[in-house]
Parts: C-alpha cells; sequence; structure tokens
C-alpha cells in the first residue's frame, strides 16, 4: 500500500489509491486537511487540528515550519527546552501516521504501507534530505520523494487522458511557488511516461506573502488584528464572486496583490525559455495550491497567455492524489517518471576550472562517472570540490560539498587514475564516491547543499554561462601554453644533466637553467595575473612589464605563446617529444555510461586506454633513469629506442607496451 503525503505549509493532505478509487484520509473530525501546526506547553505538545482549539496564551504555537527546514540550523527553545526543526517536523508527522493507522485499521487495510511525498521541485538537497530525517524520526517508510508540481500533473493525466501535450503547472502554496512544464505519453508497453522538461520558481513567495500584504494593511485600518482574521478576510474576497469584507473591498484586495505579479510572471516567462518553447505552445495550465483559488492569480496567468484554460482538478487535493498515483502505478510497473537537474553538478580541476560531470537538464534519476589524474609526483590524497552551476570557472559557481580522497599509491603525476561517480537518486539527492583504480581506495560524500537557490538565483548563474564563453576559450588558451611550458621546463632540466646527450659545462647548464626559471616565473605571473582579474577586475603589473587593462587578455596569450615559441625554438635540441600530446588541461577520459531501469543501475564502460598508460610508462622511465646502473651511451639508446618506438605508426599502443617493457627490462638486467 503507497499513502500519498502533501506536506503544505498550512495544510497537510493525506490519500491513497485503493480498488481503483482516490480516497482522502480525514481526520478524527473528518477534516480533508491537517493544520500544519504545533503547539507546545511545558513538556505537553498538541498538533494538528487541535491545535485550532487552544486559546490559553501560555501555549507556543509553532506553524511554517516547511520554511525553515533544511534551511535554519537554530533550535527552537520553548519553555526552556530547545527543539530542531527536524524534530518538530517528526511531531506533526506522528499526529499523520497516527491519522492513517486509524483509518487503515478502520477500512480493515494492513498497515504495511510506505510513504510518497511531495516537495517544491526547488527544495535543495538538504531539505529533502532532512524532511527524510523527519519521516525517519517518527516511524514511518519513505518510498519517494517527488515534485509537487510533477505529482499535480499525474492527477492531471489521471483525469484527462489526452497525452503529448505540454501542460504548465503552476503551484502558489503557503510558502512557495513553482512552474513547471511537464508533458506526457504512453509507450509501446503501456507505460505512462511523464517528463519533466523544465522547471523555475519562487521559494519564497506563497501565501504567507499575501497574509503579510493584508496584515500591514489592515493594522492601519484597525487596530485589532490577528492573523485568524486576516485568514477569513483572504478566504472571504478569495470566492468567485468576490466577496466585499467591511474591512477590505476586492478592488483593494487586487491592487495590493499587483505588488506580487512580477514575482509570478518572471518564472513563468523564464521556464518557457528553458524549455523553448512559445506561450501559444502551451496546452492547458494547472493551478494548485491553496492560493492559487485567488480569482487574482487565474486572470493574471489567462491574460498572459491570452486565453482561458480548463482547471479539472481540485487544487487542495491534487498533490496528493498525484503521490498515491505515482506511487500505485510505479509500484505495479505503468509508470515511468523523468524528473531533471536544474544546474549542472562537477568538481573543480587545474586552473579553478570546473568540469561538470552530470549536464544540467539530465533526467533523474541519474549516475556519470569521469576519469581524473593527479597534478604533482607522488601525490597520495587529493580535494575534491563539488560545485553547482553553468560557469566554467568555479569562483563563478556555487560549492555545495568537499572531501578527500586519500591512499593514493605514489607514482609520477598523470598516471593514477581516479573515477569521480556523481549519482542524483529517485529523491533527489546526491551521492559523489571518488575511487583510485590501482588500489581501489575509495572516499564518499552525501551532499548536503548549504545553498538556498532561487530561480533568479539559477537564471544569472545561466547568462553569466553565455557572457564568459568568450574570456573561458583566452583563459584555455592560456592554460594550454602554460603546461605546454612546463612540459618543455622538465624535458630541458632533464636532458641538460644527462651528460651523454651534450657535453656541457657547468655555465652553459647554468645559462639554460636561468633563462627557463625567468621564463617559468614571467608566465606564471601573467597567469595569475589573468586569476586575479577574473575575481576583483582590477589593473595589476607583472614584474613591472605588462599593464593589464580592459582589453588586453588576448595580447596575454599571445604573449606566453611567443615565450613557448622562443624556448622551443632556442632549445629545440633538448625537448624530447615523448610526451602523450593529449590535453594535458584537464587530464580526465570521459567514460560512457548507461542507465538502465528504475533502480538506475549503472554500467561503466571503460576500455583500457593503452596509449594513456604506453605514455605514462615512459614517464616512469624518464623518472627513474638517473638510478638505472647503466652506461650513459646506453641511456641514450634508450632515449633514441623510445623516440622511434613513438614515431612508428605500423604498431599498435598495446604492442609497443610489450615491445618497451622488454627492452627497458634486458637494458637494466
Amino acid at each position: 500500500m503507497i499513502i500519498g503525503i502533501d506536506l503544505g505549509t498550512n495544510n497537510i493532505c493525506i490519500s491513497y489509491y485503493y480498488n481503483g478509487e482516490l480516497n482522502i484520509i480525514k481526520d478524527n473530525q473528518d477534516n480533508n486537511f491537517i493544520k500544519s501546526l504545533i503547539a507546545i506547553n511545558d513538556s505537553i505538545i498538541i498538533t494538528g487540528n487541535d491545535v485550532l482549539n487552544i486559546n490559553d496564551k501560555e501555549w507556543v504555537i509553532i506553524r511554517n515550519l516547511k520554511r525553515l527546514i533544511g534551511i535554519s540550523q537554530e533550535k527552537i527553545i520553548v519553555h526552556q527546552t530547545e527543539y530542531s526543526i527536524i524534530e518538530l517536523t517528526s511531531f506533526l508527522l506522528s499526529k499523520v501516521k497516527k491519522i492513517i493507522d486509524n483509518h487503515l485499521q478502520e477500512k480493515k487495510i494492513s498497515l504495511d504501507y510506505q510513504i510518497v511525498l511531495t516537495v517544491p521541485a526547488y527544495f535543495n538537497e538538504k531539505q529533502r534530505q532532512s524532511t527524510k530525517d523527519a519521516f525517519s524520526l517518527c516511524g514511518m517508510k519513505l518510498f519517494r520523494i517527488i515534485n509537487e508540481p510533477t505529482s499535480a500533473c499525474i492527477t492531471y493525466y489521471h483525469y484527462n487522458k489526452n497525452f503529448d501535450k505540454n501542460v504548465l503547472v503552476v503551484d502558489i502554496g503557503a510558502g512557495t511557488t513553482d512552474i513547471s512544464i511537464l508533458t506526457s505519453s504512453k509507450d509501446d508497453d503501456g507505460y505512462d511516461i511523464y517528463e519533466v522538461i523544465a522547471t523555475s520558481g519562487d521559494n519564497l513567495l506563497g501565501g504567507e506573502d499575501i497574509n503579510n500584504l493584508l496584515f500591514d494593511y489592515l493594522k492601519l485600518e484597525k487596530t485589532e488584528i490577528n492573523i485568524k482574521l486576516v485568514e477569513k478576510i483572504k478566504h472571504d474576497l478569495s470566492k468567485e464572486e468576490g466577496l466585499t469584507d467591511i474591512y477590505i473591498t476586492s478592488e483593494i484586495y487586487e491592487n495590493l496583490l499587483n505588488s506580487l505579479k512580477d514575482r509570478l510572471l518572471n518564472p513563468i516567462i523564464k521556464v518557457l525559455e528553458i524549455a523553448k518553447l512559445d506561450k501559444n505552445e502551451i496546452n492547458n495550465v494547472i493551478l494548485i495550491g491553496g492560493s492559487s483559488k485567488i480569482p487574482y492569480f487565474k486572470k493574471l496567468i489567462e491574460l498572459y497567455f491570452d486565453q482561458t484554460f480548463d482547471y479539472i482538478i481540485d487544487p487542495l487535493t491534487a498533490v496528493s492524489y498525484g503521490a498515491s498515483l505515482y506511487g500505485f502505478k510505479l509500484t505495479s510497473n505503468q509508470l515511468l517518471l523523468l524528473d531533471i537537474v536544474p544546474l549542472s553538478i562537477g568538481i573543480e580541476t587545474i586552473g579553478g576550472q570546473f568540469i561538470p560531470i552530470i549536464d544540467r537538464g539530465s533526467n533523474i534519476p541519474v549516475s556519470k562517472t569521469k576519469q581524473f589524474t593527479t597534478d604533482e609526483d607522488n601525490q597520495q590524497e587529493v580535494g575534491i570540490k563539488i560545485y553547482q552551476g553553468e560557469s566554467q570557472f568555479i569562483h563563478e559557481n556555487i560549492m555545495i560539498g568537499e572531501f578527500i580522497l586519500k591512499d593514493i599509491p605514489k607514482q609520477p603525476r598523470n598516471v593514477p587514475v581516479i573515477n569521480v561517480n556523481i549519482t542524483i537518486d529517485v529523491n533527489g539527492l546526491i551521492n559523489i564516491t571518488a575511487t583510485d583504480r590501482k588500489n581501489f581506495a575509495s572516499s564518499n560524500l552525501v551532499i548536503e547543499n548549504k545553498n538556498k537557490l532561487n530561480d533568479d538565483d539559477i537564471e544569472k548563474i545561466i547568462e553569466n554561462k553565455k557572457l564568459n564563453d568568450t574570456l573561458y576559450n583566452d583563459y584555455i588558451n592560456l592554460i594550454d601554453n602554460f603546461y605546454l611550458f612546463r612540459n618543455y621546463f622538465e624535458k630541458i632540466n632533464f636532458n641538460t644533466n644527462i651528460n651523454c646527450v651534450n657535453k656541457m659545462s657547468d655555465e652553459e647548464k647554468e645559462e639554460i637553467s636561468n633563462d627557463i626559471n625567468n621564463t617559468n616565473q614571467y608566465i606564471c605571473s601573467i597567469l595569475s595575473i589573468f586569476e586575479n582579474k577574473l575575481k576583483l577586475d582590477i589593473s595589476k603589473y607583472c614584474n613591472n612589464l605588462i599593464e593589464i587593462k580592459e582589453n588586453d587578455i588576448k595580447r596575454l596569450v599571445e604573449l606566453v605563446r611567443l615565450k613557448n615559441e622562443y624556448i622551443k625554438t632556442k632549445y629545440e635540441t633538448l625537448i624530447l617529444n615523448y610526451n602523450n600530446s593529449e590535453d594535458l588541461l584537464n587530464n580526465k577520459i570521459e567514460t560512457t555510461a548507461e542507465i538502465e531501469g528504475e533502480f538506475n543501475k549503472e554500467i561503466l564502460v571503460i576500455e583500457q586506454d593503452y596509449e594513456k598508460e604506453f605514455y605514462n610508462l615512459i614517464d616512469q622511465i624518464h623518472e627513474n633513469m638517473e638510478s638505472f646502473e647503466i652506461a650513459d651511451k646506453l641511456k641514450l639508446e634508450l632515449i633514441n629506442f623510445i623516440t622511434n618506438l613513438i614515431e612508428d605508426d605500423n604498431k599498435t599502443y598495446d604492442e609497443k607496451i610489450i615491445i618497451l617493457n622488454n627492452y627497458s627490462d634486458n637494458l637494466t638486467n
């Protein structure tokens, strides 16, 4: 048995699908909805609709917990006792559990049930995890967490069998507003497929904001005002006939609501942009949430779309009903829900770059893996920082977590292979694992996102990505040149110290060393200034040679390129081409991943990269050559052998590995 719960800011609605019918679970007073209220007096705690009967001022009444869960870490102190937000939420859910158990016992239905819970689409990972923790405390089994607009759309399609439509869901609750565009279809096997095309919203816009507008106006007109009176007036004014109250007219009420007009329309406009749809391509609009019953919002939406819509579902029960239907259809293999990732998620790499692992718009659940490596020789641990956003620069994205992978075997840089996997489960929770492929050392992190993103935040992130694409290409060019020089630097240092290659005097070696060290400092200074400019946008000097001005970025890249050409031309005989020419910037190999089935089983197809192993073997020989107990003449022969082997196009890389291993073994034995 699956129970659907719409855990609203003001009201809780509970339902289930049984014997082909949707049923509301009422409380012992025959109410369809349970108030999201808690009252505390010393050690006595009362929850739900029973709180409405309390008039004693000694009781402390707590409301709007949904707005705080996963956001506030502060304790609420009541009569010298501390309570966490999760703990208080679990008290409320314990009441819900009791109501469910009593109802099922009365109907003689098994108490072996699980919960499908709905949350706002823009609840972040920490908010979802905190809600999940509250369920664990009260002893209920949570089957799935789904988004409220998605749930309402499932109810819509249940009553309206027209598939393949673009449906806009506008969910105006007491504390949040969610906007989603969904489409639905049936596949060849008869599955109902619900796909979320785009989401948007405002986590801080809801009925409570309307209450505040009314309260502020009424306290100027009437001395005695309280929240119950405000709720009553709002309820009366929200009736279709536009009832005029003695304290405020419908016209004044609508003028107050005009201040919220843009906050509702902007997310609608943005969700259409994300979905790449014209407003004329929306086939229907679903209005849900208690505040959606206000006639003003309906008129505003119809005016924007220049058409009327069929509001065929109850906005107060649609979300809970959808959760029940979702659970029933999922457990009976009748449904496939394709939700999406609102922003790309990835990690920081060399030079403060952001490499996405899961792209924005990916369907949930999803699991992707990419390979990375180390940046320093004998590096035994790496810090992995996880970011969310669309910019190529990490300082413009939001860090949502970090951890350290330890016990990496000592190896030259670029040799270790580190698999970083990011998984987003069906409840929207993020799990990250980093594993060293050689010794399987592993570290794991479940993300608890402390950043609460509203639609404006996300839109700004996406716009910044567009503005910075050109800047990013320049930055990549600069980084490429930096790592190209670093390879020259290492090769020249290596070769100037092998007497068999070139009989150099100490003075000659010192001259070369000074030249390349000065060049290294020069290029590092340019790189540092570039990064400072990205972060601070200020003018600085590089060794008193270069003044950074507004349009000088391309000139910097060209200066670094010219320095590289200078070094390459002057010391060409000391630069042996034995390194892999692959991209030294990203230091990664992308894997392919196939996601199948509802449980998100992942099959990683990682083919052995013989080319990378071949060049890694050359790097190891390079690192250990000084320790070889062989004559300089044989060392030179080994270098020439490697050079010829690289240029041999008739052999595969796996054959080259065997040949090189055999040659070096014979040389040192």
